[in-house]
């Protein structure tokens, strides 16, 4: 929030930090004890990203028998993408199927997925800054808050795309056409740009490495029971967090507040209310709230059951994962009821103050 005031209120001196920075980069080495040594570098953010997102690749390129930490494999995966020396598992077995990179000179082996030279970064940013009549702060997934002068020069690369998103009047559509599972890739993108990261408060991991995660979980039996695939009903969460909410008692709830912002809100197994993050996208980007969608369309997804084979009638009166979908349906019920009633005595103790809480 600091970065995003700094940039609209000074851009040029934002713009003259950043060139000094840019040629103050610089590669270094240090002598550490026990025969060790740190290797440092600074450089631009998208060029770092792109740097950990290849190492973190090629280290978890083994089989689960290969001893080392991930740690210790991105060390090595470090050395062997700059030296280009062979990168293998080390878990010692003949057998093993983990894919592998050979030396340059080395014989061809199978190639590691994600270690080619392509890579993707995401950008958010208005249209205006795009196309540089604006000074709105832009977002760059897996760092935070960049100035429109950065933007410049990324949108100066070659290969770079600009998709806008919600630019026209017509409303977009969901969900996939033949799956409303399925989020489609406006509201997939529309989603990940209002979270920018997983909406667990304190949890830092980018929203571009996020699953879409269903609040009310999605009834695939029965569509038309609840868990829609829409922009009020969708969040991002990083796998850790979405295994937690989806195989654990943790209850996750999200609501529209009356400025169209999604407040989101965590409750333990132990019955602790957490908030969900104070800033997300909307802060930097508010007209991400006026993109509208279409209704989902809740048609259930088709019979797949071979002919001749009918799936046996369930013994219960409801399947169990049923059960657990609307036990929580009606926990998240029940603590909406009691958050309004505790925003409508807070307001009646304070008549002047409108803001309502957290914020």
């Amino acid at each position: 929030m600091v970065d995003r005031s700094v940039y609209r209120v000074d851009p040029d001196a934002v713009r003259a930090r950043r060139k000094a920075a840019v040629d103050a980069r610089g590669f270094w080495t240090e002598r550490l004890d026990d025969g060790m040594a740190r290797v440092e570098a600074t450089s631009t953010a998208e060029k770092a990203i792109q740097i950990s997102r290849r190492v973190d690749t090629l280290a978890r390129a083994v089989c689960d028998n290969d001893g080392r930490t991930l740690a210790a494999r991105k060390s090595d995966a470090h050395f062997c993408l700059v030296m280009g020396a062979a990168w293998e598992c080390q878990c010692g077995n003949d057998d093993c199927d983990a894919a592998t990179i050979p030396a340059e000179d080395g014989p061809t082996a199978r190639p590691v997925p994600g270690t080619g030279s392509s890579m993707t970064l995401h950008v958010v940013c208005d249209l205006e800054t795009v196309a540089g009549d604006g000074e709105s702060p832009c977002f760059l997934d897996g760092y935070g808050v960049i100035s429109p002068a950065h933007l410049e020069e990324l949108i100066s690369e070659p290969d770079v795309t600009v998709a806008p998103i919600g630019h026209l009047d017509d409303p977009l559509a969901p969900h996939t056409p033949g799956n409303p599972y399925r989020p489609s890739t406006a509201l997939d993108t529309v989603v990940r740009a209002r979270s920018l990261y997983c909406d667990v408060a304190g949890c830092e991991r980018p929203a571009w490495v996020c699953d879409i995660d269903h609040i009310h979980e999605y009834d695939h039996d029965h569509p038309a029971h609840g868990g829609q695939t829409c922009p009020g009903n969708t969040g991002s969460k990083c796998r850790l967090h979405h295994n937690l909410k989806t195989h654990t008692a943790f209850l996750d709830d999200q609501t529209v507040g009356r400025d169209g912002r999604i407040q989101s809100v965590i409750i333990t197994p132990e019955g602790l209310t957490v908030d969900g993050p104070a800033f997300d996208g909307t802060d930097l980007f508010p007209a991400l709230k006026d993109i509208r969608f279409t209704a989902p369309q809740n048609a259930p997804p088709a019979d797949t059951t071979p002919p001749g084979n009918p799936e046996p009638p369930p013994t219960r009166r409801r399947p169990r994962l049923a059960d657990i979908h609307a036990r929580r349906q009606t926990e998240r019920e029940h603590n909406r009821r009691t958050r309004e009633t505790e925003q409508q005595q807070a307001q009646a103790a304070d008549p002047d103050n409108d803001e309502l809480p957290p914020f």
